[in-house]
């Protein structure tokens, strides 16, 4: 009986085979954790923008409770009161919810609406890492004093021309007045 030998090649080949593997594994990786999310980012930005632009147009959004609210209550039907996970509104009978089947969350946190004095806006959530390795809320501090528009500009919140802040255009640019209710 002939008994046959692996070439002493083979184990090389195994070894550089299982190299390759794990070069592109962890690219992969690299490529899910880091790239990835911005797409996403931008894509659910874009979705929740032109779901508070809708909001805004049938039901007019007063203001929101807090300088940041978690986008949290957009699955919510029906709701009693003016208002809708901190947001007022005008018109809350106008309601056409759920605006979405789940709440849109990106590195397991909320999107949020930021009440800025140049506006609304939409914006990843303190602690989300973009792409760039930069945190929202420790590298990238979203507060009253900041321009968005010129940090847009310097690209620190957008790659590949995809912003990962959305002003929310209103429909009506001035707020209700304390005095006027529901039915006027």
């Amino acid at each position: 009986m002939k008994h046959t030998v692996a070439p002493r090649w083979y184990p090389y080949a195994l070894a550089i085979c299982a190299l390759g593997m794990a070069t592109i594994t962890g690219i992969g990786l690299y490529t899910l954790i880091y790239k990835a999310p911005n797409s996403v980012i931008a894509q659910d930005i874009e979705t929740l923008k032109r779901i508070f632009e809708t909001i805004d147009r049938d039901c007019t959004i007063v203001d929101f409770e807090d300088t940041r609210t978690p986008i949290n209550f957009l699955t919510v039907e029906r709701f009693i009161g003016s208002s809708v996970g901190g947001m007022n509104l005008r018109t809350p009978r106008n309601w056409k919810g759920p605006y979405i089947a789940d709440n849109p969350t990106i590195q397991e946190k909320h999107y949020t609406v930021l009440s800025h004095p140049q506006g609304l806006f939409i914006i990843p959530d303190n602690g989300v890492r973009l792409s760039s390795g930069a945190r929202i809320g420790t590298d990238i501090i979203l507060s009253d004093a900041l321009n968005i528009d010129e940090l847009l500009s310097q690209g620190k919140l957008h790659e590949n021309g995809k912003p990962f802040v959305a002003k929310i255009e209103r429909a009506r640019a001035q707020p209700l007045s304390p005095t006027l209710t529901e039915e006027e």
